[in-house]
């Protein structure tokens, strides 16, 4: 990193508002249902759970729900395991009375529902416990698509690219002709796009097959009148910061957390964090960017988590002043990478700017007992609270199946972590040869 990591506390009041919790990672999203591997991104939800939660998975190595007890503490797990994998585990919960009653008998009367999004089906879940859903479903349906952020970035004053709001091929056709005159790039996202699904940037110097494009970002027939696509202007960029937004009836917004993403080759999918590293004058910009954000969102009524996502302009952009921070989406929940900041919380008992946290693809299938094996033998596997925790908590291993997984490193110092993390990519490689 160029500059200075930016310690976290220095801006920002890390650790989840809402405790004690039942927490529920279902993927409740219309284009998931029935998609295995996408629902088994469930299991990451298990790292908001702290001491007296409830947390529910399913198809877990037993293994690791051990380790996790162990690291975290007393708190109950249900680990369901005879459910249809491709089903949105809210609904799966709900169809089964037996689950339910474990739910009540574990959990504290005064817990919040703690999705990952919060739908409809996630507030009738809610009822169903007799406690509140942290988060409103109108305001997801509002404001969490991609048009309904651009609304409310525009009302409020909040910078966004330029760009277009659209219901047919022809008006895609009308923005891509507009928007070439002043962007080499333009990126089109599906309404319900999220973490880089369903979004593709393309070059304007390129000849595109409109219609091909969008069945091909959305995953299906694009159908007019009926589906949206917001098509935006490519801004150059030096940094693309986040931050986790919570909001509780009748408080306040806090900003719990900021860091900067890392982005994958292609220009648009995340697979990383780290600690911010932003000159003053993109600083002061971003947390303007986000205060305002936050009591837009309270000035509409909301409750719940946010993630939103920016990016800081180059000195080279022609388009807006540099050092701008520019709001690329609202995201209606609570970003998965504050569950990897919840864990260091817990761990650590404060972040620090000693912090990175990824998403790994390996070559081969691998259980959590192979590589907790191994990273214990390197020294760098978390096995208990320690404020002065050094090494790496593995978490989201519902997804090694597909051979998927992401890790936290923490440490005293940025330094520190580049260290470890080094490690267990060669642990990582060694397990993959």
């Amino acid at each position: 990193m160029k500059k200075n990591p930016i310690s976290m506390e220095k801006y920002f009041t890390p650790g989840l508002k809402t405790k004690p919790g039942v927490h529920i990672g279902s993927q409740t999203h219309p284009l998931f249902h029935g998609i295995a591997k996408e629902q088994a991104y469930e299991g990451y939800y298990l790292g908001a759970a702290g001491e007296g939660d409830v947390a529910i998975v399913r198809n877990f190595e037993q293994t690791y729900i051990d380790y996790w007890k162990n690291l975290i503490g007393d708190h109950h797990i249900i680990n369901l395991t005879h459910t249809d994998p491709g089903a949105y585990l809210t609904q799966s919960i709900l169809d089964d009375p037996k689950v339910i009653e474990d739910i009540k008998h574990h959990m504290d009367p005064k817990s919040r529902l703690h999705v990952f999004s919060p739908t409809r089906l996630e507030q009738k879940l809610a009822d169903k416990l007799g406690i509140p859903l942290h988060g409103k479903p109108e305001i997801g349906e509002r404001f969490g698509t991609k048009s309904g952020t651009r609304r409310l970035a525009k009302k409020y004053g909040i910078p966004m690219a330029p760009g277009f709001v659209c219901k047919s091929v022809r008006d895609v056709e009308k923005a891509f002709n507009e928007l070439k005159k002043y962007f080499r790039g333009i990126v089109i996202k599906y309404d319900y796009s999220l973490g880089g699904y369903f979004s593709k940037r393309v070059e304007t110097s390129n000849k595109i097959k409109i219609k091909e494009l969008l069945d091909e970002i959305i995953g299906r027939k694009f159908r007019e009148g009926k589906d949206t696509v917001v098509v935006e202007g490519w801004l150059k960029s030096k940094a693309t910061p986040c931050a986790h937004i919570e909001i509780l009836e009748g408080q306040d917004p806090v900003i719990c957390t900021g860091w900067q993403q890392i982005v994958d080759v292609d220009g648009i999918s995340r697979i990383g964090a780290g600690p911010l590293t932003l000159s003053d004058r993109a600083m002061k910009s971003f947390l303007s960017a986000v205060n305002k954000l936050a009591w837009a969102l309270k000035d509409k009524g909301a409750c719940g988590s946010f993630g939103p996502d920016f990016l800081i302009t180059a000195d080279d952009e022609t388009q807006m002043p540099p050092d701008t921070a520019v709001l690329l989406e609202l995201n209606g929940r609570i970003p998965m990478t504050a569950i990897a900041f919840e864990i260091i919380q817990n761990v650590r008992g404060k972040i620090g700017s000693g912090f990175w946290a990824q998403h790994l693809t390996l070559k081969s299938p691998l259980t959590f007992e192979e590589l907790a094996e191994k990273l214990s033998k390197e020294g760098i596997l978390i096995q208990k609270k320690d404020k002065r925790a050094r090494g790496i908590v593995p978490f989201n291993t519902g997804l090694l199946p597909w051979k998927m997984l992401d890790l936290v490193v923490m440490a005293d110092t940025w330094d520190e972590t580049v260290v470890v993390m080094r490690k267990a990519q060669q642990v990582l490689r060694a397990l993959d040869a």
